[in-house]
């Protein structure tokens, strides 16, 4: 929770934002995570949620913010990304 408020202090908040694995439940409705994520998104980061994780953890009705994207999706961003942070 609290990388993903500092994310959003950043002076240029990153261009996206992927969510994957277990982290993909960060982007639910009862995640207290939605609220930094929400603002985030309002100054312009794209958040996205793995879809074949969104499948696994059957989330995909229950996402809050963002949208799913799909393992080509994940790949082009990953491959055009200037720089990355993953943890």
């Amino acid at each position: 929770k609290g990388f993903v408020f500092s994310l959003g202090e950043l002076p240029t908040p990153p261009k996206a934002v992927i969510f994957v694995n277990s982290g993909a439940l960060l982007t639910t409705k009862k995640a207290t995570t939605v609220p930094d994520l929400q603002a985030l998104a309002a100054k312009g980061t794209q958040i996205f949620t793995c879809g074949t994780c969104a499948n696994y953890y059957n989330i995909t009705q229950n996402l809050a913010v963002g949208e799913i994207i799909d393992m080509m999706g994940i790949t082009t961003l990953l491959a055009n990304a200037a720089h990355l942070i993953t943890l």
